[in-house]
């Protein structure tokens, strides 16, 4: 799993603040997901606070260890709960801003109005340009994950190259397609898993052993990246597998009339009976 070195973050954030302060921003309060993993190394669920001057705030609701792991910020905190967030700040030796940044381009209008209720005497400005203008300049250590997706990227279509030489059958195609481009990428990149696999959508199902996901959810693995806190397993667990089972029998029932879903369905049933990597 890749981690963001520290490094990367500090220099996202004085980037951040040299704009703040060329802006008149006091500080800014990031809650979306993009946003958090790209300042703070983690998505779990809270509020990174930067202030124009000093150092970045990670205050999580949930998970704190998780967080703790993934994040390199040296101010990583519980909060346990939103109304908590001008205290913390006086705690930490901060003054309340004058003018806050917030992401207006993709906040929801319940958690500007909670920012009204928690801070009435200050000016809540957009700040979403400003992030954008920050993420638009890509480091060394971006341009290195860029050309790793590039190779991942590239790995399922010379799978198919390959299997378009054998000259098989359509109907045998696709679902060989499937599980071999699932099961050879996830091997050779993201390590061992039990992955179903259809022609739409994945998922990972919910593994015995788990940790907490950026979901909320206990049942959870690590996931491929701390960008995605949740979905990698490690077992089918039994109930989920007779589950599948009787769901796949009545899919069955109802594509025996339907050529393109009952190809669907037997894709599926493919990848169940084959999907230990």
């Amino acid at each position: 799993m890749r981690i963001t070195p520290l490094s990367e973050l500090e220099q996202r954030c004085s980037t951040l603040q040299v704009l703040m302060r060329d802006n008149g921003v006091d500080g800014v309060a990031l809650v979306q997901n993009s946003d958090l993993f790209y300042f703070t190394g983690s998505v779990q669920r809270g509020v990174f606070y930067l202030p124009a001057e000093g150092d970045a705030m990670y205050l999580v609701t949930r998970d704190l260890n998780r967080a703790r792991m993934e994040s390199g910020l040296k101010y990583v905190e519980a909060l346990t709960s939103f109304k908590q967030l001008p205290q913390k700040l006086l705690d930490r030796g901060l003054s309340l801003p004058q003018r806050m940044g917030l992401e207006l381009d993709v906040l929801p209008v319940q958690y500007y109005q909670r920012y009204q209720a928690l801070f009435p005497a200050i000016d809540l400005v957009d700040v979403s340009s400003l992030i954008r203008e920050v993420r638009s300049i890509k480091s060394d250590y971006e341009i290195a994950i860029m050309q790793d997706s590039a190779v991942i990227a590239e790995k399922p279509m010379s799978l198919q190259r390959q299997s378009l030489m054998s000259a098989r059958a359509m109907s045998r195609l696709l679902p060989s397609l499937n599980v071999l481009r699932v099961k050879r990428v996830i091997r050779d990149w993201y390590g061992s898993g039990t992955l179903m696999r259809n022609t739409i959508s994945a998922m990972f199902f919910r593994c015995r052993r788990s940790c907490p996901g950026v979901s909320g959810c206990a049942s959870r693995w690590l996931g491929m990246s701390p960008a995605v806190g949740q979905g990698q397993a490690i077992r089918v667990s039994l109930p989920e597998s007779r589950s599948l089972s009787i769901l796949l029998s009545h899919l069955m029932v109802i594509s025996s009339t339907r050529p393109g879903l009952c190809q669907l369905v037997q894709s599926i049933r493919l990848l169940n009976r084959d999907i230990r990597i």
